[in-house]
């Protein structure tokens, strides 16, 4: 018993020693609730006896290694909680005794984290200093199954290699309790070193100060909430008065057009004149088709049909067709030239049909007008 009081006095002062005061202690902080900062942690060390009574050999004689395995939660900067299962076959190193029993403990941990909570949190610290402790139960194989309560404490020194992984080095000191013909007391040092992954990485906020108190700054508070609010509603109005006025410039725009193409109907049709039997343009008539084509260009929203007509009087039916089509196709030619878009443009070929002139020489044109 007084080496279990020795060793926890030497891990105490160890602890007081290790402390980081790296951090900011003015600063309060806070782990979120939910499913975050859970970690999983595993390795390997050694079951050391401190007590006379480990096999009968001696004060750290028995030695046994062992695998662990554990889960466990940081649920405040300074707190967490973990459980841990470790076991492995029995063995002496230094007596060479070999046994083939076997042992595990279930380890239940509430750990303290010194370097934060004396040192202040700092993100990014790389070592940190924790103490732990909890009730253990321990199971063993040896003459039979045999269950064992015991609590245990240690010290655990953690290097975090990222906010996901760290190493960690511990020593632990168990007490466990035995029943048997004689009742007494076992005493264990656990050093152990394994590593620590943390799903997510550490998630740790800062909690935002609270001025509830002063009503001076609820005062402030709520008149900044008051004009973000309306700072907000003038933005959303301003954008919805800067699309009615677009879809104002718009409808502007499209009444301008009809306009346009309204005044448009009343400047046609253009008539373009031919002498017998020929189908090329004189003067007059190309003045005819610039005046067309300056109409056309203005009017890029329709169609317009040039149709080519021939005197009944002299050549048969088939030579006016071809004759009032060559016209036609003369006449297309000079407004594309004159720079109208072809696709506004379509040919018709009416032969020697009658139009809206009489007299067999008026009927030696080409009429332009909208479809």
């Amino acid at each position: 018993m007084k080496r279990f009081g020795i060793v926890s006095i030497v891990l105490l002062y160890i602890c007081v020693c290790s402390v980081s005061a790296a951090g900011d202690k003015k600063e309060t902080y806070y782990v979120e609730k939910g499913p975050r900062n859970i970690f999983i942690t595993g390795g390997v060390g050694t079951n050391m006896g401190l007590s006379a009574t480990n096999f009968d050999a001696g004060f750290l004689k028995a030695q046994n290694p062992y695998a662990y395995l554990g889960v466990g939660r940081m649920f405040h900067p300074n707190w967490a909680y973990r459980a841990i299962v470790t076991g492995w076959r029995s063995s002496d190193f230094i007596t060479r005794m070999e046994s083939k029993a076997y042992y595990g403990n279930l380890q239940m941990d509430l750990m303290y984290n010194m370097s934060n909570a004396w040192g202040g949190y700092k993100e990014g610290r790389v070592f940190e200093a924790s103490v732990f402790a909890g009730p253990y139960i321990n199971f063993s194989s040896a003459e039979g199954f045999h269950v064992y309560p015991g609590i245990s404490a240690g010290l655990q020194f953690k290097f975090n290699v990222n906010k996901y992984l760290a190493i960690d080095l511990e020593g632990r000191v168990a007490r466990q309790r035995e029943m048997s013909a004689l009742t007494y007391d076992r005493v264990y040092a656990m050093p152990s070193v394994g590593v620590t992954y943390t799903f997510g990485g550490k998630k740790v906020k800062k909690a935002q100060p609270i001025d509830c108190l002063d009503p001076v700054k609820v005062q402030e508070n709520n008149l900044t909430r008051e004009l973000a609010s309306a700072q907000e509603k003038n933005r959303k109005l301003e954008e919805t008065v800067r699309k009615q006025n677009q879809k104002v410039r718009e409808m502007e725009q499209r009444m301008d057009d009809l306009e346009a193409r309204a005044s448009l109907k009343t400047a046609g049709p253009v008539g373009v004149f031919f002498n017998i039997g020929r189908s090329t343009i004189d003067a007059r008539g190309y003045a005819n088709i610039q005046l067309a084509a300056d109409l056309i260009k203005n009017d890029p929203y329709n169609t317009y049909v040039i149709r080519g007509y021939a005197d009944m009087a002299t050549g048969s039916a088939e030579r006016n067709k071809e004759l009032s089509e060559a016209r036609a196709k003369a006449v297309y030619d000079a407004l594309v030239r004159a720079g109208v878009n072809a696709e506004q443009l379509e040919l018709e070929a009416m032969g020697g049909q009658e139009n809206m002139f009489s007299g067999d020489d008026l009927n030696r044109v080409v009429i332009i007008e909208r479809k």
